[in-house]
């Protein structure tokens, strides 16, 4: 720093139960380089954003749960209703006989009804992914994106490379709920053709990458996501899932489609969560929430698809 090869130097780390940070400056003065440390306890901010992270935890645990009750719900329940209604469509229609006014309105409402048990069927599928931890997350994200393909018409590809299946479950938990969720939106809003799911490891960590072919994201939802991530349903909630392991997600949507990159960092077989993420000497380290960790870009110019 001295050298004026750095401008400034941050180290967080941890001495027995506290947490510390020192942070240095560079400046000239009259000529001459000079530093400035200063040095703080940040154990109660430290503290506070591991509360944070734990209830954020369990809001998200909440959220997956009635996700797969309403997945059950739409599956076992409203599904039936739509079937029993088309059976009775077929005896209205062979009480009316050839009178072709009937027959015409019942094939129209019949039509809405096969529509209404596909996208029932689609969204239940969606909001209920494969049993993650009897597949493991590299077979559960290839079936995922298999089976959303044979339901919405949409040619979905999956690439996993590297061993993701030992990281830590809550990792893997969230990685497969982001593909979900990214899909969910495609299948919603895009009028994609293509979608492709490639999922990464390597010596830093897990990058993640979803893009499809569609209409883009509009300027105004664009704008929208930009504010702070809150938990939630959507691209809130995919944000807070990667934030929570000290992750960064950005969203580039242009004419071409939109792409969602995600990254995690990993040390060793698991991902360290982003309050416990403090250095060693020299190292320097952001105290988590500082810069933000979603980054949007309205005007992407990535490739859709590859």
């Amino acid at each position: 720093m001295l050298s004026g090869q750095r401008r400034e130097f941050r180290l967080s780390y941890r001495c027995g139960d506290s947490f510390f940070q020192m942070t240095a400056a560079w400046f000239t003065h009259e000529g001459a380089a000079h530093v400035v440390v200063a040095h703080e306890d940040v154990t109660e901010l430290a503290s506070a954003r591991q509360d944070v992270r734990d209830i954020a935890g369990r809001l998200l645990s909440l959220q997956e749960d009635e996700r797969q009750r309403i997945a059950a719900d739409l599956h076992d329940s409203t599904a039936q209703h739509i079937v029993a209604a088309g059976l009775g469509l077929m005896r209205v229609q062979a009480a009316a006989g050839d009178h072709q006014n009937v027959e015409r309105a019942v094939a129209k409402v019949r039509s809405s009804l096969d529509e209404a048990h596909r996208e029932i069927r689609t969204l239940s599928y969606l909001l209920f992914p494969p049993n993650l931890r009897a597949n493991g997350l590299a077979a559960s994200l290839r079936r995922f994106v298999e089976g959303f393909s044979e339901r919405t018409g949409l040619k979905g590809t999956a690439r996993v490379t590297g061993d993701v299946d030992r990281i830590q479950p809550e990792v893997q938990r969230a990685i497969l709920r982001v593909v979900q969720e990214a899909l969910v939106n495609v299948h919603r809003h895009a009028e994609a053709s293509k979608v492709s799911v490639s999922l990464r490891r390597d010596p830093a960590g897990l990058h993640l990458r979803v893009s499809d072919d569609g209409k883009g994201m509009p300027r105004k939802r664009t704008k929208a996501t930009a504010a702070p991530a809150s938990l939630g349903v959507g691209i809130p909630g995919m944000e807070a899932r990667i934030r929570q392991f000290g992750g960064t997600m950005t969203i580039a949507s242009g004419v071409r489609g939109a792409t969602i990159r995600a990254f995690v960092p990993l040390h060793g077989d698991t991902a360290v969560p982003h309050l416990l993420a403090f250095g060693t000497e020299h190292d320097r380290i952001e105290l988590p929430g500082s810069p933000p960790n979603l980054r949007v870009l309205p005007d992407g110019n990535d490739s859709s698809i590859g």
